[in-house]
């Protein structure tokens, strides 16, 4: 036999092995439970994606519409929808947290593929995997748009987060079947559990379980992080423990997601939540606006949620010391009422996304920013949203072991922030009332460490008050007003405004008719026992 000939008849039969090989990892198992569904052709053709991938689309403005109905926009001219501001928000936090991973959408959404042929059909496809993810925009806004449901209240209230690892793998075996309707369909949501926190949150695709023998169940998955590839997640019933390697290689073990009966760190998100209401009640809209009439859905909860961009451990603290968030290392959620939500973002522990918290309306509270975990100056953001307000301070530049605090008032009217450094961070605030809404931006205020910024808004005036105290030098910052009116929007940009420490600068917001217009503030000046104005020219 000649050389040559030997080598095709090799290669042949190496072809060979790998088919039988894939068709018994494919076909020939022991399957207890079966869903129908398969990674290499119901999954995605590319893998999950984070801010890395330029030239994505995420939520729009479109999509915010579709999730929670016409209340979201500022306009009534039906042509466009310009976003009220607390909607605007929670559009930009949600999206943020796309940056470490759509897997949340892509795992819903392709479970919804293969389960609803009516909603292949309006893709014109048969399979997802036929799907391309470049330059395919609405795609992109349509994964956003899924991976968008896990943080609304309706669908976190319907989550199953309370089984062992056993009681999962029961109530998944009931579930997966051929004949499985939409309703019937889980994602699963897996999380490392560090000092009590949920964190590294991922979402994966569950369709088949198999009898490993010795006590060991294998749940097969979809894992959006690997496409068209096979993988386990593994149940001892024995011992009631679970266990995921989160890679095709089984030494990186970097990748290891483990759980018990107690750790309570898988979680199963039912997709006939993220299908009803449709749209669903909106958690930040007000509750007695012009917006709100008998065909527009707002939520009766009533939460202000925090969101958090960066690596600080955050604490919320109540006036009677319940917590909930980071303090020394140990995660706390003794606050009554107050809840969080684990975001599935992640592409194996890559910007790993905070947690939102939910805390009810009527309870104050302050919130501690701790950089102890730090290694290097992080900026952060701190935003509240709540029903018809948003309220946050951006780029804060916080250091290894500083400490910062916050008090937001419960209404959204009002912040104090306290810098343990010298930096210049963003105040904003957005609010929505029945005549105009409105954005402000205070850009780079400096201020001496423990200095202490304080921001009111008076609706029935109309008029944001800023005081700094305990601040050697004069601060010098830039005032954005926004102007959202039914059917346009206006800007007005003032520079350089200055303010000592001790004075009050009232801005009457309601006098701003935005470009190029004047604007006059009043300043009181707290050595001299004076008031004055000030004319500020809008910066066209």
């Amino acid at each position: 036999m000649n050389k040559s000939k030997y080598i095709k008849i090799l290669i042949l039969s190496l072809i060979t092995t790998v088919l039988l090989l894939f068709n018994t990892n494919i076909d020939d198992k022991n399957y207890i439970a079966d869903l129908g569904f398969r990674p290499n052709l119901n999954g995605f053709s590319f893998e999950n994606y984070g801010d890395e991938k330029e030239g994505i689309q995420n939520l729009s403005f479109r999509e915010m519409e579709d999730l929670f109905g016409d209340v979201v926009c500022s306009t009534q001219n039906k042509a466009k929808c310009i976003l009220t501001p607390p909607a605007k928000r929670w559009m930009k936090e949600m999206n943020e947290d796309m940056d470490g991973g759509h897997c949340e959408g892509m795992a819903a959404l392709s479970l919804l593929l293969y389960s609803d042929p009516d909603l292949a059909d309006e893709w014109d496809i048969n399979t997802a995997s036929e799907l391309r993810l470049d330059n395919d925009k609405e795609l992109q806004r349509e994964i956003a748009y899924w991976f968008a449901t896990q943080a609304v209240q309706s669908v976190v209230e319907q989550e199953i987060i309370d089984k062992t690892p056993v009681e999962v793998l029961n109530f998944l075996e009931k579930k997966l079947t051929k004949d499985a309707s939409t309703e019937q369909t889980y994602t699963i949501g897996i999380f490392n559990l560090e000092s009590g926190r949920l964190e590294d949150g991922h979402s994966i695709t569950p369709y088949a379980i198999v009898d490993k023998g010795n006590d060991e169940y294998g749940i097969l998955v979809y894992d959006n992080n690997y496409p068209k590839q096979e993988l386990e997640l593994i149940i001892n019933k024995k011992k009631n423990t679970w266990m995921y390697n989160g890679s095709p290689n089984p030494n990186e073990e970097q990748f290891l997601y483990t759980g018990n009966a107690k750790s309570r760190n898988l979680l199963l998100t039912p997709t006939a939540a993220r299908l009803e209401p449709n749209p669903f009640d909106c958690d930040f809209c007000p509750q007695d606006s012009k917006k709100v009439d008998s065909n527009k859905i707002t939520s009766t909860r009533q939460y202000n949620q925090i969101f958090t961009e960066g690596s600080a451990d955050l604490l919320i603290e109540n006036n009677n010391g319940g917590k909930i968030g980071t303090y020394k290392g140990e995660f706390f959620n003794n606050f009554p009422g107050a809840k969080f939500i684990p975001i599935k973002s992640d592409e194996l522990l890559q910007n790993d996304s905070q947690p939102i918290y939910n805390i009810p309306v009527e309870k104050p509270f302050k919130i501690t920013l701790d950089g102890n975990s730090l290694t290097k100056t992080e900026l952060t953001d701190v935003v509240m949203i709540g029903p018809g307000y948003d309220v946050g301070i951006e780029d804060i530049q916080l250091e290894p072991n500083d400490k910062d605090t916050i008090n937001f008032a419960s209404n959204g009217q009002s912040l104090t922030y306290t810098s343990s450094s010298s930096e210049a961070p963003n105040i904003i605030f957005g609010i929505v009332t029945p005549s105009y809404d409105y954005e402000f931006e205070l850009n780079s205020i400096e201020i001496d460490p423990y200095g202490t910024i304080n921001a009111e808004l008076d609706t029935d005036k109309g008029q944001l008050k800023i005081h700094i105290d305990k601040t050697e030098d004069d601060a010098i910052f830039d005032l954005i007003i926004n102007r959202i009116g039914d059917s346009s929007e206006e800007e007005f940009t003032g520079e350089d405004i200055e303010l000592a420490a001790g004075d009050d600068l009232y801005i009457d917001y309601g006098e701003c008719e935005g470009n190029g217009t004047q604007l006059e503030l009043e300043l009181y000046d707290d050595a001299n026992d004076s008031t004055e104005t000030l004319l500020i020219e809008d910066k066209e």
